[in-house]
């Protein structure tokens, strides 16, 4: 009973910081893959409810194709893609060009008001802190406690 007690405050903290830090940045992931015919193929990975605006550079040497987001909700200008962003979870297009192209892009999330460059294989941080600040209040607890 008395490590219960303990448990249960972890978990409601452990809880609510989630609900604190799920919706404080749009993480977008990227990924990037060239077929057999030498199409390259950019799949961006958004997160749910995302209302905003994605912008990709598109190096020099690499032809923008096309993508499968609505016409009316993309723009090409050049090296440079808009997308805008109203629910979707992903965004795919595709390249021509010789190798893996070095794409950078950043992110408005018309949701939380933040804007961000998007970073290569970048992932939200959340459960990392969630975890970390679980366990320091657990040894914390354990400490008034038994001491």
């Amino acid at each position: 009973m008395f490590l219960l007690r303990p448990l249960l405050i972890v978990i409601l903290v452990a809880s609510l910081c989630t609900l604190c830090t799920a919706s404080t940045t749009a993480f977008i992931d990227r990924t990037i893959t060239t077929g057999d015919d030498g199409i390259i193929t950019v799949h961006l990975s958004l997160p749910e409810g995302m209302i905003g605006g994605i912008i990709e550079l598109i190096p020099a040497g690499f032809e923008y194709l096309g993508t499968s987001h609505a016409d009316d909700q993309t723009q090409q200008q050049g090296q440079r893609i808009r997308f805008a962003i109203i629910g979707e979870n992903t965004v795919t297009y595709s390249l021509r060009g010789e190798g893996t192209p070095r794409i950078t892009g950043s992110v408005l999330d018309l949701t939380t008001g933040e804007e961000e460059e998007i970073i290569p294989g970048q992932k939200s941080p959340a459960p990392a802190v969630i975890l970390a600040g679980a366990i320091t209040l657990a040894v914390l607890i354990f400490r008034r406690r038994y001491s």
